[in-house]
């Protein structure tokens, strides 16, 4: 159990999970919220479990840009067996981003016996898709080759995003994230969870508008191949039903709309991958499911189970 969370926060946060209620919404077969969202955030969000250290901007891969740089979270006392580990790819419309956002988003799970990855990637508009991607995908091979170096288990690998980083998270369970990324060689990974997700950017309304020219070059009907290749959905295996997936979202989101994260579920569900999701009434875009009680240790149980 994690420094930052009482004994009592914890049976609290396992009532709240009770709570979430399953239905079936669009076509969608949902766990629906059913409290108020907001009045059970954990004020105690911050901050690392004792005895873990962090492997600060580690560089990755050289860029045009300059140097790419990365940050473990790991256990100071090497662990008996190699831990599994979960990548946090850090939201922000992919135009910004800092992977020191890990720090009070996801670095908490290592009080669990996971070891966290964070990365930068380049942005937008200097950098257009699939650079992101790229980036990103460079990185957990970089991490994943070296595994041994961090007392990491190389064959089990979680991806965790938010918004736009929800949708670069996507991408390493369909199967086709090498190939967009012009690599050679795929590699598995086991969980893959995305918060209020951009999935099908041949959508115009996937978005807003301002971030087309910078991500794509244009709207989807200007870019149509490159709108569909930007978009996980599209890019879509057999190779996804080996990945488990976790998909939460407000159902007021005005950003981007709760119907990306369903057409992902329904097509994820048609290839047998092993999905829930987590739909969350009056909730709008947020990144508030890193802090709230109930949806942290869903994240947590997602991970241990599948990893």
């Amino acid at each position: 159990m994690p420094h930052t969370t009482s004994r009592r926060q914890f049976l609290k946060a396992s009532l709240a999970l009770a709570a979430l209620g399953s239905t079936r919404a669009h076509g969608v077969a949902d766990t629906v919220w059913k409290g108020e969202f907001r009045a059970e955030l954990d004020p105690l969000w911050l901050g690392l479990p004792p005895g873990i250290q962090i492997d600060r901007d580690v560089i990755y891969k050289d860029s045009p840009g300059g140097p790419l740089h990365l940050d473990i979270y790991r256990p100071e006392v090497p662990p008996a067996t190699p831990l599994p580990w979960v990548v946090w790819i850090c939201g922000g419309g992919w135009r910004e981003m800092n992977k020191r956002g890990a720090l009070k988003h996801v670095a908490w799970l290592t009080g669990h016996g996971l070891a966290v990855v964070a990365m930068n990637y380049r942005l937008s508009p200097a950098a257009q898709f699939p650079i992101h991607l790229i980036d990103c995908w460079d990185a957990v091979a970089w991490v994943r080759a070296r595994a041994a170096d961090f007392e990491l288990d190389p064959a089990r690998i979680g991806v965790i995003g938010d918004s736009a980083g929800g949708h670069l998270a996507l991408y390493f369970g369909t199967g086709r994230a090498a190939a967009v990324c012009d690599r050679t060689k795929e590699f598995a990974v086991g969980a893959v969870c995305a918060l209020c997700p951009p999935t099908d950017l041949t959508d115009p309304d996937a978005v807003p508008a301002d971030l087309w020219t910078g991500f794509i070059g244009g709207p989807p009907n200007r870019q149509p191949a490159l709108a569909r290749l930007a978009s996980p959905l599209h890019q879509l295996t057999p190779a996804a039903a080996g990945c488990r997936h976790l998909l939460l979202h407000g159902e007021a989101d005005s950003v981007v709309p709760i119907a990306q994260s369903e057409r992902m579920v329904v097509a994820l569900r048609t290839l047998a991958s092993p999905v829930d999701f987590l739909r969350f009434p009056g909730v709008g875009h947020t990144n508030d499911f890193y802090r709230h009680h109930a949806t942290r240790y869903r994240i947590l149980d997602f991970f241990k189970a599948a990893l």
